[in-house]
């Protein structure tokens, strides 16, 4: 079967797949104690008479679709997946905001502090992986296994609250004032009154599209510890897989046999060993892709970033059914089309697999 065939195969798997999981997810929420109409009377209605709440509450049900019986909640679930009707958000802060338009705003921001570290953690772990695996029991090997293992085993919430503190007091203080990053917000309160139009979402880019490159160095600067925690959080749950990847690879026999005719050891290393390991490796970045983005809640808790990430965590704390279905038909959409890539990169990387 040809690659091209394989990915139309795949691709109509993953249909199949997504209506599944989507299934799956809705029943669950469905049993997430309390009720989000309850929480918003109980939160507005102080002093009203009984009868005023309750023909609140059936307005409310009625509004969301909510009085309707369970099935047809789920048509218009599925229905509305594929028409970005995603419901509204029944929460306090964003009540009767469509959930799509939130997850257009959130997304973007999640990404734009995620994206680049997610590129940079996996190209330093596949180096050090290699080096370690190469230096096997060495010093060299020894030390960064030491800081994986550590950088795993510290809670990411403290490592975050740590570099807020280091960037504010400590490394202001050691260089005088030269290295004086923000450590909350996404941008300055200087800029709290000038509107960025929405154009892509990523304030990065549409600062640069207003020809605001002032908002776009303090959206920059604002970028820079939030990525540092995340890079920090998220290396030392790469390294070791990429290290055990190549270990795995340097004890084959054609490894053995390559080096046995002559080949030199950097040929060896890089050429046989290392493009190899890349294929097992890969593996884990698919599998770690959707984790990067949904751990990255505690980032944006800390930080006051209002992403994807913190976005579902108030969705849980409201039982905001329908912006949880709509971040969950995001993570699902992620999973599938990483995995997707992955298997891509597979054929890419080593020609010998063959699609059945």
């Amino acid at each position: 079967m040809s690659l091209v065939k394989y990915i139309i195969n795949r691709l109509l798997f993953s249909v199949f797949l997504f209506i599944g999981v989507m299934i799956a997810v809705w029943f669950f929420i469905g049993f997430i104690p309390g009720d989000p109409v309850e929480i918003l009377l109980a939160r507005f209605t102080g002093g009203f008479e009984p009868d005023e709440i309750e023909q609140m509450r059936v307005r409310l049900m009625e509004e969301f679709g909510l009085n309707k019986p369970w099935y047809m909640q789920l048509l218009d679930f599925f229905a509305g997946i594929f028409t970005g009707d995603w419901g509204m958000s029944i929460a306090v802060d964003t009540f009767r905001v469509p959930v799509f338009d939130l997850i257009k705003v959130y997304f973007p921001r999640t990404l734009e502090f995620t994206l680049i570290p997610m590129i940079v953690v996996n190209l330093l772990a596949a180096k050090l992986g290699k080096y370690t695996a190469v230096n096997r029991g060495k010093k060299g090997d020894q030390i960064f296994r030491g800081i994986s293992i550590m950088l795993v085993s510290l809670p990411a919430f403290w490592v975050a609250l740590f570099c807020q503190y280091a960037f504010r007091v400590i490394i202001l203080d050691i260089t005088f004032g030269l290295i004086d990053l923000p450590v909350s917000g996404l941008f300055s309160s200087e800029y709290f009154a000038t509107r960025v139009p929405f154009v892509t979402g990523f304030r990065t880019i549409d600062t640069l599209l207003m020809n605001r490159v002032d908002m776009f160095l303090d959206t920059l600067l604002h970028l820079i510890v939030p990525a540092i925690v995340f890079l920090f959080t998220t290396f030392g749950h790469m390294l070791r897989p990429a290290r055990s990847c190549m270990l795995d690879i340097i004890e084959s026999d054609y490894i053995r046999t390559a080096r046995a005719k002559g080949t030199r050891e950097k040929d060896v290393i890089n050429k046989h060993a290392f493009r190899n390991a890349l294929v097992p490796y890969s593996t884990f970045i698919g599998f770690n892709v959707g984790y990067f983005i949904s751990g990255a809640a505690y980032v944006e808790l800390i930080f006051g970033f209002n992403g994807l990430g913190a976005a579902i965590v108030g969705a849980f704390l409201e039982v905001d059914y329908f912006m949880i279905r709509g971040i969950v038909v995001v993570f699902c959409l992620i999973n599938i089309f990483v995995n997707l890539a992955v298997d891509v990169v597979y054929a890419i990387l080593d020609p010998r697999i063959t699609y059945t």
